[in-house]
């Protein structure tokens, strides 16, 4: 079975990210595991580029882990503190 990381380091609860987080977590039980830490999974998904730091994503490349990265939508950057268009242009690097 599959194991996935998907990051939340957050302590925001509203929003896209965390809505779709909380669905595929609940819709996928049986399908994949939800690990803790990436170092034991097998994939990390980022449902929100917001929701985790860039130092936790540079570990996950280098461990050589596969990243997933969740893109639907964009806010304006001074809705997320500065971070979301720089953020994804760095994780998706």
């Amino acid at each position: 079975m599959m194991k996935i990381y998907i990051p939340c380091n957050s302590k925001q609860t509203i929003g896209g990210g965390f809505i779709a987080r909380n669905n595929l977590i609940k819709g996928g039980k049986g399908l994949f595991e939800i690990v803790n830490n990436w170092r034991e999974c097998d994939v990390m998904l980022i449902m929100g580029v917001t929701m985790i730091d860039r130092i936790e994503v540079e570990a996950v490349k280098k461990a050589g882990k596969k990243i997933v990265v969740r893109i639907d939508n964009f806010v304006k950057d001074s809705r997320n503190r500065g971070t979301a268009i720089s953020r994804m242009r760095d994780f998706s690097k």
